[in-house]
């Protein structure tokens, strides 16, 4: 579940508008094999092929991301188990608009 596979650069990732960035890190939720996911280490997951020295500021714009798509109600808590997250129905929804092309892998928490 890497972004490095959809944003290359990590200043781009970093540059990214909120909105845009949710909709990679959406995508990439959705390409992990189980869901829902631990939300504890999900930032640092999807970023374990970037440097080390760009993962803070990048951690910062991914937490915002997923903030994001909490508040637009993509992805939510688990209701049984408050440190897992899932895709909602409306972030099932969205999902489609995500450009097919990108390839997410497998996160490692």
């Amino acid at each position: 579940m890497g972004l490095k596979k959809i944003v290359t650069e990590e200043k781009q990732l970093i540059d990214l508008p909120v909105e845009k960035l949710a909709e990679h890190v959406l995508y990439c939720i959705n390409a992990q094999s189980t869901n829902p996911i631990k939300r504890s280490g999900l930032a640092m997951g999807l970023l374990r092929e970037y440097p080390r020295e760009y993962v803070p500021q990048s951690l910062y714009a991914v937490e915002e991301a997923l903030l994001w798509l909490e508040k637009e109600l993509l992805i939510g808590l688990d209701p049984v188990d408050r440190e897992l997250v899932f895709i909602t129905r409306r972030g099932k929804n969205a999902i489609s608009v995500v450009p097919s092309s990108a390839s997410c892998s497998p996160v490692r928490l």
